[in-house]
Parts: structure tokens; C-alpha cells; sequence
């Protein structure tokens, strides 16, 4: 799958992966190329999605990818701060996310995790935490925190 490029299917620094209930593979590739890709199971390219920026739907540094059970795209950009959902065709539909060290912040958010009932896990390795966030009810509690 992929190799060193812009092009579709190519990548300049991905940074992390997932798959989703249909085996598509979703990599995360910021920087340059500032992209989500998809590729089957077969590692043929499917479409990618995303543009450098700092607009909704846009992305800087896009690291931590999850898909959820209904095939919606979560995605952490780095740089910019957030959090990004996606449809599964790569359709904005929300974020939430800024710099601080409160609720529905970050300084450094990397990678997301989701487990069976939803709850979406986010480590940020500038707030030395693990950020638990329920999706229905946009419930937050801080999981671990060494230094605050």
C-alpha cells in the first residue's frame, strides 16, 4: 500500500492507521500531503479526503485516526489542536478542541482510541494525560495526569 508521494495512494508522513467493520484500511498521513487516505483490504486505493488548513474539514498535522461503529472518522490534529469527525466519505461533521489544559483541551492531543461503549480516548503528551470523552453526552473526566 502506498509509497513516497503526493499522488493518490502515496504518502509523505503518515503517521498512524485503523480499519474499519468493512476491513478499509484509513491512514493518516500530515504534513505535506495533510490527508486521510482509504484503501481496501486488498491495499487498492479507495479516495482520500482533506487540504492543508486551518478551516473546518481542513487539516495541519493529522495524527491519531479511529472509526466508530457507524463508520464515522475521528481524526487528531496535532497542530491545530482538535479533534475532527468525519463521515465515512471524508464529510465534515464536527470538532471540538482547543489549547489549554482544561475540558475539551489539549497542548499536544496524538492518538485516539474508542472502546465498545463509545467512549473515545485521546492522549495528549503536552498535558501528560489520557482524556476520556463519551460521545453522546460530551462527558470528559482526565484518566491520567501526572503533573497537574
Amino acid at each position: 500500500m502506498g509509497k513516497k508521494g503526493e499522488k493518490k495512494g502515496q504518502f509523505v508522513h503518515q503517521h498512524d492507521i485503523t480499519v474499519d467493520s468493512q476491513d478499509n484500511v484509513y491512514v493518516t498521513d500530515g504534513r505535506e500531503n495533510s490527508r486521510v487516505s482509504v484503501f481496501d483490504s486488498d491495499g487498492k486505493f479507495m479516495k482520500h479526503w482533506g487540504s492543508e488548513g486551518k478551516d473546518e474539514g481542513q487539516l495541519f498535522e493529522n495524527h491519531g485516526i479511529v472509526v466508530d461503529s457507524e463508520g464515522n472518522v475521528y481524526v487528531v490534529d496535532t497542530r491545530i489542536v482538535r479533534i475532527q469527525k468525519f463521515d465515512s466519505e471524508g464529510n465534515f461533521l464536527t470538532m471540538w478542541g482547543s489549547l489549554g489544559c482544561k475540558d475539551d483541551q489539549f497542548l499536544i492531543p496524538r492518538d485516539i482510541a474508542m472502546d465498545s461503549k463509545g467512549y473515545i480516548y485521546v492522549t495528549d503528551s503536552g498535558n501528560h494525560t489520557l482524556e476520556q470523552i463519551m460521545i453522546v453526552m460530551r462527558v470528559h473526566s482526565r484518566m491520567v495526569n501526572n503533573y497537574n
